[in-house]
């Protein structure tokens, strides 16, 4: 995996934006300003950037940040899409649930809380692989999540999960050989670390058990979960 990521950035309150890109470590991260979706444009297209990410305020007066989102991911010449964080003081559900659906990779509220932050970024970038690791991750051929009717499908059986749970499921479908430690789902899932050191997730993992059986989930004692191949 790639130890060095271009990330670019694109807020209306530039002394937010550097406050934020500040906390990132810069041995591991080059993060870019932008200042219009031209330079944003440019700077995705070129040939002297692999950008990894683009973290983009819902508050720029510009153009719909929204928009941007599903336009960079529906790009159909990029070999590789970047992936998109929006942050925002919007907590509403209905414009938090349009970005995921129009192609946000996550969607973070203000304030920004700079550690917590950066381990969202680390949890999105984990699944970002670099080429020649790709061979070495295969999703098990007798599960399958199904997003758009939210079920998780297993030797052609359906099941349903609650929302949590399924979740949870996704997140260890996206990268199927990586053990998440607990800190990684609570900040993904919670936005919340001290989750990490509750028993929420394990009662979450209990249930995934109960509905889809022991097998699937792997337990490394002391550090995480993951995933289990289940090809039989």
């Amino acid at each position: 995996m790639p130890t060095h990521y271009t990330i670019l950035s694109w807020f209306e309150n530039k002394e937010e934006e550097q406050k934020l890109i500040d906390h990132l470590p810069k041995y591991k991260y080059r993060c870019i300003s932008c200042g219009s979706k031209a330079h944003l444009d440019e700077l995705v297209n070129s040939h002297n950037y692999s950008v990894s990410l683009i973290i983009i305020d819902l508050d720029i007066r510009e153009t719909d940040a929204i928009l941007v989102c599903n336009e960079v991911k529906n790009r159909k010449d990029a070999e590789n899409h970047p992936f998109v964080v929006i942050v925002s003081d919007k907590a509403e559900e209905f414009t938090q649930v349009t970005a995921l659906d129009l192609g946000a990779d996550d969607y973070i509220i203000k304030p920004l809380k700079p550690q917590l932050f950066l381990k969202r970024l680390e949890a999105i970038l984990s699944r970002k692989l670099h080429p020649d690791e790709k061979n070495n991750i295969v999703h098990d051929e007798n599960l399958y999540i199904d997003l758009e009717r939210h079920l998780v499908i297993i030797d052609n059986e359906t099941f349903e999960l609650p929302k949590k749970e399924f979740e949870l499921m996704n997140l260890f479908y996206s990268v199927p050989n990586k053990i998440f430690s607990r800190e990684e789902i609570a900040v993904v899932l919670w936005n919340e670390e001290r989750i990490a050191r509750q028993r929420t997730i394990d009662v979450h993992i209990r249930n995934i058990r109960k509905i889809l059986g022991r097998e699937l989930i792997k337990t490394v004692k002391g550090f995480g979960y993951g995933l289990n191949n289940i090809s039989t």
